[in-house]
């Protein structure tokens, strides 16, 4: 009996042992608070956010230790760990997804998990892109509208007065998971701007409607006046001349424009003394002197030639001096165009008043721009457009009415490109493009065109093209092409292969780019611009021009 005791008695005191254990355990985990009691609590148990993203402050209250345990990648949570009372951040980024977006984040803290729970709205539907916005239109590629949810297509069609068009089912492709539609229907002109409006619908019956303008050029500048030249310069800056011809316009000026982060800016202008309001003069020319850099202008109706230097500064302006071979009541004393070399000799080509026909004189701007006649044997009359050679020697002068290309080196014996010996159906040769990486000419006649080099050595196939405008196309990998504007009363801009014969591409342009109105095309050798103008007015108060510009990417 007496052992029984003493074991019951061991056992109430072993038990005793582990239940003051226990107890002085579990006191020591609970912090110091009044009452020993544990809390953790979050001000809010959900929040909702805008589609677009939304920044949230929620307050944490707790007397132990806690941490951020799981979030989803769209959400950033500041602090992430702590011991005592804190104001969460929570960063919610932007829904670009098609739907609502909903999740918790967790915190751990005395073993035990709590949640806030975020909701996240999604974006109704509308347009995210569209072609031309994120750059150039390409014309070979279809058109397309891309939306931020699945869409089925309802309509599109013109919001033009001047065309009228709806894109039919056949013509519509779908594309990013119904996101986007593709077609190819519908106006496409060069130079313009185009409206379409469409409507479409998503999954849960939304329907969008809205339109859009479809621009087909990558740059448009509009100009005081008409434009009567543009230049390129070696650095591939702008330059254009631009006249006053109504008694209201806006006077005339020399405008220079500079490329600045892929888009072309106005970084000069000057005015000078043109005034063709009261004349019936319709030509006006500039050229940079490649021998001093300045800027002469022969002023036709105020019988001078301006100078001025490549900041707009006037230099002098040099009057024309009548000969003896002059008609005695009617000098040759208007000048018409002029051109140099880089040694500074140029020749001025000269009209009189009241009479018909072009005369010409020796200019050498390395004799303080003195002016010469020129021996009475010269067998051609009238020249009167200038090119300057590629290495800057040689004046390219074109007679009207010749097949010839006469070249002035700086002496008075000219050298002759006698185009109709290698092309005998060859008509007058109206103009001539120098190209500027090597010494090939593109030479424009009435009735055909080709390309050339002085010494012959190279000879394109002759086009039968008529009176077409152009430059040369500078891909590396399309040698001796030419973009050239046609001159049909429903203009084009064409890219011709002259060594295959062949069209390339054929997009239409804008009317304003017809052969009826003053016009002129340039391409930058490297390949990235090419540069049109127009004098058609797209104002029906005053007189304005264009120039629109082309990312070459375009026709790629």
């Amino acid at each position: 009996m007496k052992h029984v005791i003493q074991i019951n008695l061991r056992i109430v005191v072993i038990f005793s042992a582990l239940v003051m254990l226990f107890s002085c355990s579990k006191d020591d985990e609970v912090p110091e608070t009044t009452g020993n009691q544990f809390y953790f609590e979050l001000e809010k148990s959900q929040i909702t956010s805008q589609a677009e993203g939304q920044e949230f402050v929620v307050s944490l209250s707790t007397n132990h230790s806690w941490e951020l345990k799981s979030k989803p990648e769209w959400i950033e949570i500041s602090p992430d760990n702590g011991n005592s009372d804190v104001d969460l951040k929570i960063s919610v980024s932007q829904n670009i997804t098609s739907n609502p977006r909903i999740n918790e984040v967790k915190f751990e803290s005395f073993g035990r998990t709590y949640s806030l729970k975020i909701t996240q709205n999604t974006f109704p539907l509308s347009l995210v892109s569209y072609s031309g916005r994120e750059g150039p239109i390409k014309m070979a590629e279809k058109k397309y509208l891309i939306f931020n949810k699945a869409v089925t297509l309802n309509s599109i069609r013109s919001g033009d007065e001047l065309y009228s068009f709806r894109i039919g089912a056949d013509d519509v492709e779908y594309f990013e998971n119904n996101h986007g539609i593709a077609f190819s229907a519908g106006p496409a002109n060069l130079g313009g701007t185009h409206n379409y409006i469409y409507s479409v619908s998503d999954s849960e019956g939304n329907t969008l409607e809205g339109s859009v303008d479809f621009e087909f050029f990558s740059q448009k500048i509009i100009v005081p006046g008409e434009i009567r030249k543009m230049i390129q310069d070696d650095d591939q800056n702008i330059w254009i001349l631009t006249v006053k011809v109504w008694e209201q316009g806006d006077p005339s000026y020399i405008i220079k424009y500079s490329e600045n982060e892929g888009k072309y800016e106005e970084v000069l202008r000057f005015e000078v003394g043109l005034d063709y309001t009261d004349s019936n003069f319709t030509q006006a020319d500039f050229f940079i002197n490649p021998y001093n850099n300045y800027i002469y202008i022969p002023n036709y109706e105020g019988e001078v030639v301006e100078v001025y230097s490549k900041t707009g500064t006037p230099i002098k302006k040099i009057s024309i001096p009548g000969v003896e071979s002059d008609h005695p009541s009617h000098p040759h004393s208007r000048p018409y165009s002029i051109g140099f070399n880089n040694e500074g000799k140029g020749i001025i080509a000269l009209a009189g008043r009241g009479i018909s026909g072009i005369k010409w004189r020796f200019i050498d701007s390395s004799n303080d721009d003195e002016i010469t006649e020129p021996n009475e044997a010269y067998p051609f009359f009238g020249l009167q457009q200038f090119t300057l050679s590629n290495d800057g020697s040689k004046l390219y002068a074109i007679e009207d009415r010749s097949p010839e290309i006469k070249v002035f080196n700086g002496t008075e014996d000219f050298d002759m490109i006698r185009i109709k010996d290698y092309y005998p159906e060859v008509g007058d040769a109206a103009s001539l493009t120098q190209n500027r990486l090597n010494n090939k000419l593109y030479v424009n006649g009435l009735y055909n065109q080709q390309i050339i080099t002085p010494d012959f050595s190279y000879l394109s196939k002759q086009s039968f093209a008529q009176a077409y405008v152009g430059d040369f196309c500078y891909d590396p990998n399309l040698s001796n092409h030419i973009y050239a504007l046609t001159n049909n009363s429903d203009a084009s801009l064409r890219l011709l292969d002259y060594d295959n014969q062949q069209t390339v591409f054929d997009y239409p342009v804008i009317d304003s780019f017809n052969w009826t109105n003053g016009r002129g095309i340039t391409t930058t050798p490297d390949d990235n611009y090419l540069i049109i103008y127009s004098n058609a007015s797209e104002s029906n108060t005053s007189t304005q021009s264009k120039i629109i510009f082309f990312r070459t990417e375009m026709f790629k």
